[in-house]
């Protein structure tokens, strides 16, 4: 393949999977021997669109796991996260909801060519720091910390700048069969979905260079979908 490679990757700032992956998928391009010609394209995805700001507690509790049972998945996503080097401390996320005004900064953090950077502090705030996204002043404090203008995150606060765009996301997600995140399309029939090794990040860089048009045989690993976030089996 001659030219560049673009790769796009839906996800959600809530989403603890998504930072895992984030964090394989640049094992992968360390290996892959054009990684200078690849592209990474941010697509939105909300977990929980419409859906108002309550507890993670709330939601474990509505699928019928105690107290103990949460413990035990939160222990688990931290060890796995631990092998990429990322610190979680699940137990204090707080709070889950629409992430809709999050995901207009990070478009308006696009415009400045630091979407990536504050899409990482966002991840360690929520995952490491028991931060809660959900409040005005934690927003603005986070864009302040990565450079983007205080005034332009008030005014995308203040406005409905940028939903169309996160939308539109959406509906690209919607057409070719997001149900859950992180997901990544690497060309046109090859995309992985979910909790997957560095190795099939690397397979499917090399497949889409190559322009490989079947799908990859890979099972679909864990994501993060509407009722929460699946650990592997």
């Amino acid at each position: 393949m001659n030219g560049s490679l673009t790769v796009q990757v839906w996800s959600d700032p809530l989403c603890p999977w998504c930072w895992v992956a984030e964090r394989r998928l640049d094992k992968a391009l360390a290996e892959f021997p054009n990684r200078d010609k690849v592209s990474i394209v941010l697509r939105s995805f909300r977990l929980m669109p419409g859906t108002p700001v309550h507890t993670v507690g709330e939601l474990f509790a509505r699928k019928g796991l105690s107290e103990a049972e949460t413990r035990a998945r939160f222990d688990q996503m931290e060890q796995i996260a631990a092998t990429e080097g990322l610190t979680y401390h699940l137990a204090s996320t707080d709070l889950a909801g629409d992430t809709m005004d999050i995901l207009r900064l990070i478009k308006f953090a696009g415009t400045k060519r630091i979407e990536s950077k504050f899409v990482e502090r966002l991840y360690r705030a929520y995952l490491s720091e028991h931060a809660s996204l959900f409040e005005r002043e934690t927003l603005l404090r986070l864009s302040d910390e990565v450079g983007l203008d205080r005034s332009g995150a008030e005014a995308v606060l203040d406005s409905r700048a940028f939903q169309e765009e996160v939308e539109r996301d959406e509906e690209d997600a919607r057409n070719v069969g997001v149900r859950g995140v992180p997901y990544y399309l690497f060309a046109e029939g090859v995309a992985l979905a979910g909790d997957q090794p560095v190795e099939r990040y690397l397979s499917a860089l090399r497949q889409a260079w190559n322009h490989a048009q079947e799908n990859i045989s890979v099972p679909v690993g864990a994501t993060c979908g509407p009722d929460g976030c699946e650990l592997p089996s």
